[in-house]
């Protein structure tokens, strides 16, 4: 069996707020392999997102940090690195697809700028066979007349064309793993579908591992091998996709189905889960689930159920999912 690329063990990431400190992510633990893609879902303030800048060593450190826990690239745990060091890695061994495109890319600069300043500083190469590579890479993403391109700026493009862009840049020294947080939202349906077709093209052919960030589980469906389910800074429930589509076991990751529309069995409304996620540093005894919960029984109020391995690819954060109740 292949090496995890990466391996995430026990990480918890706090939030510092008037000296106070808020846990933020509490004890993740997650292993990626080759050319895999891994799902991390759940609703927006789940952690998701924290998550991958912790994992990309971006956290603010003003008000974040890292207060447990490692993340071993190839056995070298990332968060002893320094800032100097953490710089040649990024980019080069793990590169992430932001949330916003727009606001990722730099307004006054132009495309191929944006392209073969990483190229450049990671590759070792001269400025023209920067741009080479930069032309190639945009090739590879379906941009056409990337010639014309690297001379654009982002407002000149759309925003299906801006996301194939950051694509592009974070592919541009072929890192061993991608981090892509929310890649297709505020995309049309047909754009979605062309960004998952090319991520999974590029990840074949590149063999890279693939974080894949989202509160979408259709879009999970269409590209991920496994499904971590978070919910308040916690993984709730670990499977793989075929079995958590067709017996998903926490009632979170139940809801979450439920909430999908192509699964919505008629009805004055589309179904939702009642409540929100409690902020983070919210002082819960038991399960973060309890208060939204249908089967929460008085156990569940009193003691914060354990993750239970149930196979090698499936856990559950339960007391009813896992026979323990």
């Amino acid at each position: 069996m292949a090496e995890a690329v990466l391996k995430i063990k026990n990480l918890c990431v706090d939030f510092l707020d008037d000296h106070t400190i808020v846990p933020a992510v509490s004890d993740l633990s997650i292993d990626i392999f080759p050319g895999e893609t891994v799902g991390l879902v759940g609703e927006s303030g789940c952690g998701k997102s924290t998550t991958s800048l912790a994992i990309m060593r971006l956290l603010d450190t003003n008000n974040a940090r890292i207060s447990k826990g490692s993340i071993e690239l190839h056995g070298q745990d990332l968060t002893k690195l320094s800032e100097k060091e953490m710089q040649r890695i990024r980019g080069k061994e793990i590169s992430m697809i932001f949330q916003e495109p727009m606001t990722s890319l730099n307004p006054v600069y132009t495309i191929g700028r944006q392209l073969t300043e990483g190229i450049v500083l990671h590759q070792g190469v001269s400025q023209k066979e920067a741009e080479t590579i930069a032309i190639d890479m945009l090739q590879k993403v379906d941009i056409p007349r990337p010639e014309i391109m690297m001379k654009s700026y982002p407002f000149e493009l759309s925003g299906g064309m801006r996301q194939r862009v950051m694509i592009a840049i974070a592919l541009s020294c072929n890192p061993k793993i991608l981090i892509a947080d929310e890649p297709t939202t505020a995309l049309d349906v047909t754009v979605q579908a062309q960004i998952l077709d090319l991520m999974n093209s590029l990840r074949d052919e590149l063999q890279m591992a693939v974080i894949l960030i989202t509160h979408d589980l259709g879009v999970v469906a269409e590209i991920c091998k496994y499904v971590y389910v978070m919910y308040a800074g916690q993984i709730v429930e670990t499977a793989a996709i075929d079995d958590l589509l067709n017996d998903p076991l926490h009632p979170y990751t139940q809801g979450l189905l439920n909430s999908m529309p192509d699964r919505w069995q008629g009805g004055d409304r589309l179904y939702n889960i009642p409540g929100t996620v409690p902020l983070p540093g919210t002082e819960i005894k038991g399960c973060k689930f309890a208060d939204r919960c249908e089967y929460c029984t008085e156990k569940c109020r009193q003691a914060p159920p354990p993750l239970v391995r149930l196979d090698e690819h499936r856990s559950v954060r339960c007391f009813r999912s896992a026979g323990t109740q």
